[in-house]
């Protein structure tokens, strides 16, 4: 029981680290190829776009745009800690729910044997699922506005501010 309990304790307190990610951020190229690295969307006035940059806040003529990449790593230990959490948890639920004493000449190890078994099993089960589903997370964007009108470019601008916001 008490192993159970430290096994619990240790992924409560482990599972939020690997669950922390930071918003995803935009790199911009202008048409005079300068870049501005690590930048979100923070509004989009008339014909201009202001950029939130670590040092502050840029804004930006949309014309003057050239290009937005974003690249989002797979949240695959993000997944994979959710998973072990839910899963630990889940499984040790259902692990002291399931305990009926054994009949016949078998070793009784208690209801905290089963819920560590069931939690064992949920951590492994729920890991597996998480960190499947992380892996297949991620990925690279690109818009490419060298071709766009600049009612295109706002709206393309005004739509993943939008996403920006939702997240």
């Amino acid at each position: 029981m008490k192993f159970f309990l430290i096994a619990t304790l240790m992924l409560t307190f482990i599972s939020p680290v690997l669950i922390f990610s930071q918003s995803p951020a935009w790199t911009v190229v202008t048409r005079s190829l300068d870049t501005l690295r690590e930048v979100t969307i923070s509004s989009l006035q008339r014909d201009t776009v202001v950029f939130q940059t670590q040092n502050g806040i840029v804004s930006l003529p949309v014309d003057s745009v050239k290009s937005l990449h974003q690249y989002i790593e797979s949240s695959f230990w993000k997944r994979a800690g959710t998973g072990t959490l839910v899963g630990t948890v889940a499984g040790g639920v259902i692990g002291i729910a399931s305990y009926t004493k054994p009949r016949g000449g078998f070793i009784d190890i208690g209801p905290a044997g089963h819920a560590l078994g069931g939690a064992v099993l949920g951590a492994a089960t729920g890991f597996l699922v998480g960190a499947i589903s992380g892996a297949f997370s991620g990925g690279e964007t690109s818009y490419d506005f060298t071709d766009k009108s600049l009612e295109e470019k706002i709206k393309i601008l005004r739509e993943l501010h939008r996403e920006y916001l939702i997240q």
